[in-house]
């Protein structure tokens, strides 16, 4: 890799992980469905929640969560769960969340 473009990845690095830091729980919970390429509907069953319980999250109409939620979230999405409850941690690999299914799929 040249010089320029790993300086390009390093920046895209670094301001990916300033962005989820800074998020909320449904913005991290859309990036790591997207970046696993499920949709809500298979994430839910993946977890064991009821169909939409997923869209429900990521349309941010929730104001509290139980850890047992984040905890199943995490499991099915293979992901730190303190990372997808508060930002800090070990942040999956999110470089596919840009190309995955809407939270209707």
């Amino acid at each position: 890799m040249s010089g320029i473009a790993a300086e390009v990845l390093t920046t895209w690095l670094l301001a990916t992980t300033v962005l989820f830091m800074n998020s909320t729980f449904p913005t991290r919970l859309r990036a790591a469905r997207n970046a696993k390429g499920l949709s809500c509907r298979a994430l839910d069953k993946e977890a064991g929640h009821p169909q939409g319980h997923c869209a429900l999250i990521e349309r941010d109409t929730y104001e509290r969560f139980e850890s047992k939620t984040i905890q199943d979230y995490a499991r099915a999405l293979g992901c730190d769960p303190g990372w997808l409850a508060f930002g800090p941690g070990e942040a999956p690999d999110l470089t596919a969340a840009d190309a995955a299914p809407s939270p209707e799929a």
